[in-house]
């Protein structure tokens, strides 16, 4: 367990600006818990670039305020950006708010937050889901209806993290394996 102390003492008055930066930090989340919309690591960061100075500041603070307050960081309501997306017309999610997010055979769809998802429909049998790490190869097979036109008698899904996968995009695939019968496994 990590332990945070102010302030630090240090030579070049790092004590403050760790106060500063806490604070600011702390002003954000408050924010969001207050209007009940989560914000995300990276909202935070631009919201005081000159500040927090690299996105890591942010990160470790949050981290380390979820430690000290012994909750997650969806309780705090800070979620990870989502930058992972997936292709075919075979899934779509429905949101807690109701709204239904289809995916699309040519077009890249974007994996919203794990909280934010109450149910993936899966619209018809499918053969396969392939986990793609590299972007470039993830919309070469999109834009080519790879999902629809390949050697398998039946449509699949193609989900990529592009390069190391998000919480989004993991939240996803275990709901997907873990939802799929049991002959997938």
């Amino acid at each position: 367990m990590r332990r945070l102390v102010f302030p630090k003492l240090t030579r070049s008055g790092g004590s403050l600006r760790a106060i500063v930066v806490a604070c600011a930090v702390v002003t954000c989340i408050h924010e969001a818990l207050i209007t009940q919309v989560p914000i995300t690591k990276r909202d935070i960061y631009y919201r005081n670039v000159e500040l927090f100075k690299k996105q890591l500041v942010v990160d470790n603070m949050v981290d380390d305020l979820a430690a000290t307050f012994a909750v997650t960081r969806d309780e705090l309501f800070v979620r990870a950006s989502s930058k992972g997306v997936f292709c075919g017309s075979v899934l779509s999610l429905r949101l807690e708010s109701g709204t239904v997010i289809a995916g699309n055979d040519r077009q890249p769809t974007i994996i919203p937050s794990g909280d934010d998802i109450q149910e993936l429909i899966i619209e018809e049998d499918i053969a396969w889901v392939m986990v793609i790490e590299k972007e470039a190869v993830f919309q070469t097979l999109c834009r080519v209806g790879f999902t629809r036109r390949n050697a398998l008698e039946r449509p699949g899904i193609l989900l990529t993290g592009k390069g190391y996968p998000d919480i989004a995009t993991r939240q996803m695939l275990h709901k997907l394996s873990t939802g799929l019968p049991e002959e997938w496994g």
